[in-house]
């Protein structure tokens, strides 16, 4: 069902200043809603990609009227993201120790700097969320969906129909 409204053009003038704000306004709430969407389905697409989701939890947003920006706050994150290349200067034993100790009962400091050494000498195959095609397809119809309502909202909330 298709609902036309007719706007008279001396009408236009009182909603010609309220629209740009409602929309601004409601644009900011579905991109921060979105924002709550893209951390979970990254959260969820993160336990597949990390053990015991170490990745998981470091997601956050920054929204305003017209952007969502969203990245992970881990220091390896870009690593898991982008992978690393071979043959190329370790990472450092510390960045690597605590993950060692969730996953060795002898870890010590020793054995963080031979898994460092071997990052360095093989790299890392890039394991992508955030570049990863179903997430990339789950954004595009929420956010579709999201800016389609608030577009609807911010219309009726300045009095163009409904």
């Amino acid at each position: 069902m298709t609902i036309v409204n007719i706007i008279k053009p001396k009408d236009l003038g009182k909603f010609e200043k309220k629209f740009p704000e409602e929309l601004a306004a409601m644009n900011r709430k579905a991109l921060h809603e979105m924002g709550w969407v893209a951390k979970k389905l990254l959260q969820d697409l993160s336990v597949n990609v990390h053990w015991r989701g170490i990745f998981r939890y470091g997601w956050i947003f920054v929204t305003t009227p017209t952007t969502l920006r969203i990245w992970n706050r881990e220091d390896h994150a870009i690593f898991v993201e982008m992978g690393r290349k071979p043959n190329k200067r370790p990472p450092p034993a510390g960045a690597i120790l605590p993950w060692v100790k969730d996953h060795f009962v002898n870890a010590d400091i020793g054995l963080a700097r031979k898994i460092a050494r071997n990052i360095g000498i093989r790299g890392i195959k890039a394991r992508p969320v955030m570049t990863s095609p179903d997430f990339a397809k789950a954004i595009e119809i929420a956010l579709s969906k999201k800016l389609n309502t608030a577009w609807e909202a911010a219309a009726k909330k300045a009095g163009l129909w409904g």
